[in-house]
């Protein structure tokens, strides 16, 4: 079982999420719409074995960065955690950001949400960072149909 933690302020986004939850049976996902829901989902149910987070929501004292917010503090508490971004900003802001704060995220772990799925991001997270889970096992099976590919 991998477990999850989802923090999007779009409540499309997050019942979104919310139901492609029957794709992934091994999979528990917590999801939270700001950051005081997401430090308190860290404090109450971490560590996880992925979090997934869009970048500009309410975070502390109000700024719109608590997907910063969230990435610091994670890092602070549980810094063994992949995080992973599914925004609509630029790669390059967010990857500034981090910087700033000096720490590093790699670009390929900032995913655009107008150009990949929810259901995309848990596939690649769980693959890049729990192999051993169901869910990863399952993405180095073959589809039936294509042994002879």
């Amino acid at each position: 079982m991998a477990r999850v933690l989802y923090v999007e302020d779009n409540n499309d986004f997050r019942e979104m999420a919310l139901s492609s939850k029957g794709l992934f049976p091994d999979l528990e996902l917590i999801v939270a719409s700001d950051y005081a829901e997401a430090a308190a989902a860290l404090k109450n149910h971490g560590p996880f074995d992925l979090i997934i987070s869009d970048f500009q929501y309410p975070g502390i004292e109000g700024n719109k960065r608590g997907g910063l917010d969230l990435f610091l503090l994670a890092k602070q508490n549980y810094p063994q955690t992949p995080f992973l971004y599914l925004s609509r900003r630029p790669t390059d802001e967010i990857v500034q950001a981090v910087q700033e704060k000096g720490l590093h995220i790699p670009a390929k772990y900032i995913f655009s949400k107008d150009v990949t799925t929810f259901e995309e991001v848990v596939t690649y997270g769980i693959e890049q960072f729990c192999p051993n889970s169901a869910i990863g096992s399952l993405a180095h099976t073959k589809p039936a149909g294509t042994e002879n590919d």
